[in-house]
């Protein structure tokens, strides 16, 4: 059915800009200068879409910032929205979302109970649980995945994991060895990965791996030149889950950069977190939500998410959000977390490229005494990210947050903890793109090992030297040209 709609839309646009050029040959053939036709063609179709972009429900920043991207590129910018800028067709509100996904939805354990504000808040607002759980951080990405492979070693029943990233490496060589000695002791083996990112890896292994009977999904395949609204909405969810008893999630991916392998990037850094207890099967059910929208098909919910009693020192709740979703739970749940802080909130992400929301949330934190402090990357992997991140952090700086510059690494971390109580550890990076077009997943949690964040923010201060935001009125021309640009486009980053 997308396929024949796809093609339809194709014929439609073809059609339709076939009129155009009709239209303005007549014009031509009466006299009309072809400059004159050809501005009104461009002005025209520029117009057409700019109003249907004006309309939307969305983000204004973003709205904002593909208006004038089409203003300013006409045929280009134009050309970049429909590949990237269109919002995921039928959205949901979060009711609608819950009933769609009810055979996981209504069959979730209830909340422990707990005195944390916080977590007592989000579970009401995001309709998912707070179950006990054992969590363990690892802040080394070569110990984190000798834990992952022995853990995998050790399944017994099934496999499943959900993950954006997947490269050729020594870190896929060493999974593709244990899913297939596993598929041939019984194990069932499942893996998602998202279509952008598996594009590194060569067809011909994905093909054979599901020979050897490794079951795979690739969400939302790109098929040039039947282009899709949901082609910009990308599954960035990272997590896995082994027999339905241990889960892992955090920032990485499958691939060497993690372990340092990569000679591309210089030091590369994340947390990755190991989850035992009852919060595993907010993973399993995850799976089976994720597994459904690609294929479908509904998974055994007995079978792959089994019922866990556990007695542990951590409280935790696994959130995700979806571009499916009118409501940007990410964003709202962020917001809420920073205005409860009362002493203190330190947050940690790779590109800092907020909403005008976080941005005041932020600075209404740091005016009513609350010490807020910002963790940037020193190398950055995206050089346009990375200056519209400490573009952002300079204004925040004026209004008294403290932001720290690692240097000479990577920081991939995307974490925070507030009051040095509550925290968060997952997939969400700061950003326009994991709050309204990307699939995300977290733990928010509280207990012991929150305090292994502290620690971690603690290292990444020695290592760091402050941001000092330099004055408007002491930029060159060039700087503020730059910094100007920056602002237009990041909300599309």
């Amino acid at each position: 059915m997308k396929i024949v709609q796809r093609i339809f839309t194709l014929i439609f646009t073809l059609l339709a800009m076939a009129g155009i050029v009709y239209l303005f040959y007549t014009l031509y053939l009466f006299g009309v200068h072809w400059a004159l036709v050809t501005f009104m063609a461009i002005y025209s179709v520029t117009a057409i879409w700019a109003i249907m972009v004006f309309g939307q429900v969305r983000h204004t920043a973003a709205k904002t910032s593909w208006l004038l991207m089409m203003i300013l590129l006409p045929i280009i910018g134009l050309f970049i929205y429909l590949i990237f800028g269109r919002r995921f067709k039928g959205r949901k509100s979060l009711e609608e979302f819950h009933e769609e996904y009810k055979e996981t939805y209504l069959i979730q354990e209830k909340s422990v109970k707990t005195d944390n504000v916080i977590m007592n808040k989000q579970t009401k607002f995001s309709k998912t649980p707070i179950l006990n759980a054992d969590l363990k951080i690892y802040d080394n990405g070569m110990y984190a995945f000798k834990h992952m492979y022995d853990d995998l070693n050790k399944a017994k029943k099934f496999i499943h994991l959900n993950y954006y990233i997947i490269k050729s490496g020594e870190v896929w060589e060493e999974l593709k060895e244990i899913f297939i000695r596993k598929i041939s002791e019984g194990v069932e083996v499942r893996l998602i990965v998202d279509d952008f990112g598996r594009w590194a890896l060569p067809w011909y292994e994905m093909i054979d791996l599901k020979k050897k009977g490794l079951k795979i999904s690739i969400y939302d395949q790109v098929r040039f030149p039947f282009i899709s609204s949901q082609n910009g909405c990308r599954s960035h969810r990272k997590y896995m889950s082994i027999d339905g008893k241990i889960g892992y999630t955090g920032g990485i991916n499958l691939t060497d950069e993690y372990v340092n392998y990569s000679k591309n990037y210089g030091i590369w850094e994340d947390l990755v977190m190991r989850v035992e207890g009852q919060a595993v099967r907010s993973f399993s059910l995850q799976f089976i939500n994720d597994w459904k929208l690609i294929n479908k098909k509904v998974l055994d919910v007995e079978k792959y998410a089994p019922k866990i009693k556990s007695d542990f020192k951590n409280n935790a709740i696994h959130i995700e959000d979806s571009p499916e979703i009118r409501v940007p739970i990410m964003q709202d749940s962020l917001v809420h977390w920073i205005s409860k802080a009362k002493k203190s909130i330190k947050l940690s992400t790779p590109y800092f490229i907020p909403t005008e929301e976080i941005m005041g949330a932020l600075r209404h934190a740091s005016l009513s005494g609350v010490e807020v402090k910002l963790y940037l990357p020193g190398a950055p992997d995206k050089k346009s990210a990375y200056e519209a991140s400490k573009a952002n952090a300079r204004i925040l700086e004026e209004y008294g947050v403290k932001v720290y510059i690692v240097k000479e690494k990577f920081i991939h971390t995307k974490a925070g903890i507030f009051d040095d109580k509550t925290a968060y550890l997952g997939t969400m990076n700061i950003d326009m793109r994991s709050f309204f077009s990307q699939f995300e997943n977290l733990m928010l949690f509280e207990g012991e090992e929150a305090k292994k964040l502290i620690e971690v923010f603690k290292r990444y201060e020695k290592q760091s030297e402050l941001l000092k935001a330099k004055p408007w009125q002491d930029m060159n021309i060039f700087q503020k040209a730059k910094t100007t640009l920056l602002r237009i486009v990041f909300p599309m980053m």
